[in-house]
């Protein structure tokens, strides 16, 4: 099945945050790294009292955060035995209302909040072709838009964003995959 497919939809969600630890974070990580060395008398720590952490989860793939396994799955599909080839990639961002600024394109937004996975898509343009489509199916947030949203025809409430897409037509983007496919 994985040599035979020429696009396929990648979904993430706007509500959630990056789930991986940022650059900067290790800064304070450091610092306790060296108050902590400060402490140390001929390579003992001093009235540190030593402690099995049993908080300490085993690691499982599963748990890894969200944008290295889609960039691990992405790189997986041209990976051998499978013949590296181009192929076609719409990233969906759902939950698109959750989006602060109304006026953000999704492709932006993905520099920005999945920087890791544009990257890798900026830099595999021999093997992915890839569109970025912002997706809300509510069309709000809830329970602060619940009343406008009942008052609204559901297929209106579907709103999708980018390339040209039309407000409401959630077939876009399989459109596109459909029609550039070999």
């Amino acid at each position: 099945m994985l040599q035979e497919i020429d696009g396929m939809l990648l979904f993430t969600n706007a509500d959630r945050g990056a789930d991986d630890i940022r650059l900067e974070q290790f800064g304070e990580l450091l610092d306790e790294a060296i108050e902590a060395s400060k402490d140390l008398v001929e390579g003992e720590p001093v009235g540190v009292k030593e402690s099995v952490n049993e908080d300490v989860v085993p690691f499982e793939p599963l748990n890894m955060p969200e944008e290295p396994l889609l960039v691990e799955i992405l790189q997986i599909l041209n990976r051998p035995p499978r013949a590296p080839r181009k192929r076609m990639l719409a990233i969906i961002v759902s939950a698109w209302d959750e989006v602060q600024d109304n006026r953000a394109e999704p492709e932006e937004w993905l520099r920005q909040h999945r920087p890791m996975l544009w990257q890798y898509l900026r830099s595999n343009t021999t093997l992915w072709e890839s569109r970025v489509y912002g997706v809300s199916a509510q069309g709000g947030r809830l329970p602060q838009d619940k009343v406008a949203l009942q008052c609204t025809i559901p297929g209106q409430r579907v709103q999708i964003v980018g390339h040209q897409a039309q407000p409401h037509d959630l077939t876009d983007p399989i459109d596109w995959l459909m029609a550039n496919t070999e």
